[in-house]
């Protein structure tokens, strides 16, 4: 991986922590699992 592929990964990952933060504060009654469906990888367990 080069520096910027990671670099840019971390701002993705951070991106999608905080839309989760978001979505939660906003969306009590809802599940995480469905907020943030759009940024769980493929194939991701459900453990996680």
């Amino acid at each position: 991986m080069t520096n910027k592929e990671i670099i840019d990964d971390y701002y993705s990952d951070q991106y999608a922590n905080n839309y989760g933060r978001i979505q939660g504060l906003q969306n009590k009654n809802t599940s995480c699992r469905i907020l943030v469906n759009k940024y769980r990888p493929n194939g991701l367990g459900n453990k996680y």
